[in-house]
């Protein structure tokens, strides 16, 4: 995506990183040439010269072009050569390419106004991911209890593969399908292991198996109480918001602009803006080409905003900027884990266990006031040799929440 000063007007008229005019060279060119033919053949009345009764004539074959009248020369002609023909020309009515204009432009509006809307909901379904990784992860490092090398090898595990699940995430936005990509990338050969590559490989929807993956080893966690029931329905949540966003990311990729208004839309333009030369000598002459080109750079500029921003998961510099989100995900997973706090004898995590005491908070002296202060006075933590005074005190505390909600 471009960042630019909007204040700049013109840096933003002579940018060409990320213009439409570059995506519609070719048609801007082509049509140029069109407009310069049609005002040749006008300038050299080989079309629009008409006859004493206002008929359209082509040149006899025995003339020629005498530059000094500024017209063909019939003085060598005989009463024998063939007469001039009829044809040699054609009056367009202006009203014609005013109503398909009309027809043209309404379709235009529609295709911009979908594509806009998809790229938004594209950014809305990526940020929503985005979210919900940095919740997993930060649930992952503060809210699982135990400090053995299974629990910690277990919470790691978890926040290399919530890591995963986004760039696999990213392959899928890009339609990268084929299974040597699962080797082939770099941040996903970095991040999943072996096993992990072997059964993506061949998987459709490889982010809905990664989150297969996470929700094995959340389970786990579970099972062998290092997270209480509150925080797995905690960390399910945004596992459930994380499927919800893939939905919304994979109905973007398979739903294309439906073809028959897009095969309408070429069909319109191509016709106006390779047409238009042959209607626009009439009242702009030798003008003509300058003002073909601005029509063709309007009209197939429109539309080509409308083919880029309807798929915003690519590299081109107008797309979402998919790989700078999947590194500040990463970043932050990373920053997380660098926050657990240092095991000692006065730190929350001691050397006994990684256990949480909460003291009881009294929610009923001051039920209005609860700001980051008062709960960091209220709840402490305090070394433990076991889990069942942890989960006790974490009970009452939250019997005492429900009573006062």
């Amino acid at each position: 995506m471009i960042d630019y000063d909007p204040n700049n007007a013109l840096k933003v008229i002579f940018s060409l990183r990320g213009s439409s005019l570059v995506r519609v060279k070719f048609h801007i060119l082509a049509t140029f040439l069109m407009a310069c033919l049609v005002v040749l053949l006008h300038e050299f009345h080989v079309i629009g010269v008409k006859d004493s009764q206002g008929n359209f004539i082509c040149p006899r074959p025995c003339s020629y072009y005498n530059y000094t009248l500024g017209g063909w020369d019939e003085s060598t002609c005989t009463i024998n050569d063939p007469p001039a023909a009829f044809g040699c020309g054609i009056e367009i009515n202006s009203k014609i390419y005013a109503l398909l204009g009309t027809a043209m432009s309404l379709l235009l509006v529609f295709r911009s106004n979908l594509s806009y809307n998809r790229f938004w909901e594209a950014r809305a379904h990526m940020g929503n991911v985005a979210l919900y990784c940095r919740n997993f992860a930060r649930h992952c490092v503060f809210f699982v209890d135990g400090d053995d090398r299974e629990t910690d090898a277990l919470r790691k595990d978890l926040i290399r593969q919530i890591q995963l699940f986004f760039h696999v995430v990213r392959l899928h936005v890009r339609e990268l399908d084929e299974p040597e990509w699962v080797s082939k990338d770099r941040h996903v050969k970095y991040l999943a292991d072996a096993e992990e590559v072997e059964d993506l490989m061949y998987r459709q929807r490889r982010p809905l198996v990664v989150l297969g993956f996470i929700t094995k080893k959340l389970n786990t966690l579970l099972m062998s109480k290092k997270i209480n029931q509150f925080t797995y329905s905690n960390m399910d949540d945004c596992l459930t918001q994380l499927v919800s966003a893939f939905n919304g990311l994979d109905k973007i990729v398979k739903t294309p602009f439906p073809f028959p208004y897009a095969q309408l839309i070429y069909v319109l333009i191509v016709l106006f803006c390779y047409t238009a030369p042959w209607m626009l000598i009439q009242m702009y002459e030798w003008a003509t080409p300058f003002v073909s080109i601005i029509v063709t750079g309007a009209l197939f500029g429109i539309n080509a905003i409308g083919l880029e921003v309807e798929g915003p998961f690519g590299k081109d510099p107008n797309d979402l900027p998919v790989d700078k989100m999947c590194d500040a995900v990463t970043a932050d997973c990373n920053m997380y884990l660098s926050q657990m706090i240092k095991r000692g004898e006065h730190d929350v995590f001691g050397d006994a266990g990684r256990v949480r005491a909460v003291q009881k908070l009294d929610l009923k002296a001051a039920p209005s006031v609860y700001d980051a202060k008062s709960a960091a006075t209220a709840v402490c933590a305090t070394k433990s040799s076991g889990g069942s005074q942890h989960e006790k005190v974490e009970d009452e505390w939250m019997n005492d929440s429900a009573k006062l909600l």
